[in-house]
């Protein structure tokens, strides 16, 4: 059933247009425009002319003056996703409800890799053959800011594939300034980048090589620039950003943000990300300079969880607001450029991620911090809280806790979305355990408060599919006496559960570094169906290295990978197991995906007492010499300089006590993230070994295992077919 999207929870999200409207897309194709506050709602395109054509849409885009709308479809599918290119009618909203399509002879309408409107009035830019273009004047003025783009060698205004995965929010890399009078754009060069061959096999009568740049630890690593267009003359002026010279290795750009009309603030990092610095690059010359505290250093780890954190401008140019590490934990700063100095506005043992109120000076932001505790933290729970972005007064107000009391156990995990002048905001709760989730709007008030406005999406439906459906309990606690703090399970119990009896037991691990998998919300995945439908209880753990418990927890892996995170693996689930007599210590299986499958072959490596009986491994890291540079670099540095940890976190050892566990493997050949290189190499290595062992190999699927058709149905399948067979089923 989880497979057919029963369980599938529906959360809003609107598409924003003004404070208090966004668009959508209705059953008919049609294109609408709501007033949040009234409910009003107005038709702005028919959507006769491409149902009628067979059009599959994705995705919209409104101008911001709200003339011009865009409209995707026909995706194509690739090998990475800037190679997924599609096709982009715009229409003329000015005419009526049966608008007319734009024509523009230039305009190549198919095979586009990206778009973006201005910020304001309707010119527009695209990157179409790995070129910016550039649409002005209402449409009458059309130029090709670049000629050097190369699938292989150059990326104009778009991401490859090393910043789309770990860098920046979104593949795009064009940067509009807010009155539309600039066009920022980043240069990604491969000079000197190796790059990776596999083969694809479709049904050619010779396989088709794939190639594309892929740095690898220890490896040359791309260049990147940032270029400003004048909109007023066209000229193009490059980013003269200081000479960061201690990085010599290389460095990468993490984010670009427009502080005002005049300001540019590129952020730039170092090649292991422990170093960040941002820039002040202002109007005409563009010329960059930084005060000592828009750098950012960490002496125990890497910045940030995944990434340096980006900048939040305000109303004044000279301020802006970030997210750095302080005591050990991430927290939201105010940065006064010319007075050289941050202005903490929160602090403690929890962590957050902000949203700016200029009109009433609030800080907003999603929080580990418990209402009921100031001060400390519950991590598995997100809420949305808010502090003053200025003054004495550093007071935060939990506004999103009292929803629980409304709606009892459907709101531990939330995710707001505001509208554009945060007139109104929509809270998405996460749900819990087998709770579903719900949607609620709140307007605020002249006091700047949010008022409950009302539900919005209340997921009736599943919840009628909950009421006759078994689903497994759930259980959350932490261990004590353990060796990282608040080392929080998640148990799902099979429904029926009964003490007296005793149950196999199946531990999802993942375990990545800064990766949080034991969390407070609704999910509905194989995990539940094996454990109601198959009587068999599943754990998660979060053990040393994972995230939002602080620094001290997330660093213990720094430059060991793969050391600590098995022992806390097999320690879990020896302790649960022996404290609790309803697990069948001879029934214990591990599974993993990507990272997780990494550490489940450390898991296996390591286990000399058979705490585990078995183990499944999807798509798993097998030597981070094969991985990505700018995500292993970061937590291992580079091979020369951490020699001892890539040998040590090599999952290709500990052969006897692979010879002791019932072990498979599942791997796609396409994988254009973890290569297949990596299940080869493990699987010669076992071999070698002489052990015995199953391997699933899926010709031409990805990472997902979803390219291939039934290839996601088929991976549960076969795995649950391995778990049958461990557990004697």
């Amino acid at each position: 059933d989880f497979l057919e999207g029963t369980f599938q929870a529906r959360s809003f999200y609107p598409y924003w247009v003004s404070g208090n409207e966004y668009v959508y897309m209705n059953s008919t194709a049609a294109i609408n425009k709501v007033n949040i506050g009234t409910n009003v709602e107005t038709a702005i395109l028919n959507g006769e002319p491409w149902v009628s054509m067979g059009h599959l849409f994705f995705d919209i885009k409104i101008s911001a003056d709200q003339n011009y709308l865009a409209i995707f479809y026909m995706k194509t599918d690739g090998y990475a996703d800037y190679v997924r290119t599609f096709s982009c009618d715009i229409y003329n909203l000015l005419n009526g409800f049966l608008r007319t399509k734009q024509i523009l002879p230039d305009f190549p309408t198919e095979n586009l890799q990206k778009f973006q409107w201005s910020p304001t009035g309707h010119d527009f830019s695209y990157v179409y053959e790995f070129n910016v273009y550039l649409y002005k004047n209402t449409f009458l003025n059309h130029h090709q800011i670049t000629n050097d783009g190369d699938e292989q060698m150059v990326f104009n205004g778009i991401a490859d594939f090393l910043h789309w995965i770990e860098i920046t929010e979104d593949d795009s890399l064009m940067w509009w300034s807010p009155d539309s009078q600039y066009l920022a754009y980043a240069t990604i060069k491969q000079t000197n980048v190796f790059a990776v061959e596999f083969s694809v096999y479709n049904n050619y009568q010779y396989p088709e090589m794939i190639r594309y740049p892929y740095p690898k630890p220890g490896t040359p690593i791309p260049t990147t620039t940032v270029t400003v267009v004048d909109l007023s003359n066209l000229s193009l002026t490059q980013l003269k950003t200081l000479n960061f010279s201690s990085w010599s290795d290389g460095y990468y750009l993490n984010s670009v943000t427009w502080r005002g009309n005049h300001i540019l603030s590129p952020t730039w990092k170092n090649r292991i990300s422990n170093e960040a610095v941002v820039e002040n690059c202002e109007t005409p010359m563009f010329n960059c300079s930084y005060v000592s505290g828009m750098t950012s250093k960490s002496t125990t780890g890497w910045l940030g969880h995944y990434k340096v954190a980006h900048i939040i401008p305000t109303n004044n140019d000279n301020v802006y607001i970030t997210v750095r590490s302080l005591d050990g934990y991430q927290h939201i700063t105010v940065f006064y450029v010319k007075e050289n100095k941050d202005d903490w506005r929160t602090s403690g043992e929890f962590e957050v991620i902000p949203k700016k109120d200029e009109i009433n000076d609030w800080i907003y932001f999603t929080s580990t911090e418990l209402e009921s505790k100031p001060g400390t933290a519950l991590p598995r729970i997100r809420h949305i809280w808010r502090v003053k972005g200025s003054g004495s007064d550093k007071n935060r107000s939990c506004i999103s806790c009292h929803l629980n009391e409304i709606f009892p156990d459907r709101c531990n995990w939330v995710t707001p979305s505001f509208s554009r002048d945060g007139s109104y905001v929509v809270i998405n709760c996460g749900g819990s355990g087998n709770a579903a989730p719900v949607s609620t709007l709140h307007m605020r008030n002249s006091s700047g408060d949010y008022e409950f406005v009302g539900v919005v999406e209340g997921n009736e439906e599943l919840i009628q599919t909950l009421n006759v459906v078994f689903l497994p309990n759930f259980m959350f606690f932490f261990l004590s006496h353990f060796s990282a703090r608040y080392p929080f399970q998640r148990l799902h119990l099979p429904p029926n559960f009964n003490e007296s009896k005793k149950y196999p037991m199946l531990v999802q691990v993942y375990s990545g570094p800064a990766y949080q998998q034991v969390r407070d919300r609704f999910e509905v995945s194989w995990k539940d169906y094996v454990s109601s439908a198959r009587d068999v209880i599943v754990m998660s753990f979060d053990g040393r290295g994972t995230g939002y418990r602080g620094d001290k927890i997330m660093h213990q892996v720094y430059k060991k990978l793969g050391q600590y995170e098995p022992h806390d693996q097999i320690a879990a689930a020896r302790k649960l197991a022996t404290e609790n007599q309803f697990i069948d210590q001879s029934k214990i299986a591990i599974w993993g995906w990507s990272y997780g499958g990494y550490e489940l072959l450390n898991v296996i490596g390591e286990d000399a007492d058979n705490v585990f009986k078995c183990g499944f491994a999807v798509a798993p890291v097998t030597k981070w010499e094969y991985y990505h540079t700018i995500w292993t670099e970061k937590y291992m540095q580079q091979p020369k300089d951490n020699p001892d940890g890539y040998a040590k976190g090599s999952a290709l050892q500990g052969i006897e006590n692979f010879r002791t566990h019932h072990f498979n493997l599942f791997h796609g050949t396409k994988d254009e993230n973890v290569h297949f290189q990596n299940s080869a190499q493990l699987s010669k290595y076992l071999i070698d070994g002489d052990v015995k062992f199953g391997a699933f190999f899926a010709a031409d699927d990805d990472h997902s295992m979803s390219r291939v058709n039934n290839g996601y149905r088929n991976i549960y399948k076969q795995l649950t077919r391995q778990m049958d067979l461990c557990f004697n089923l």
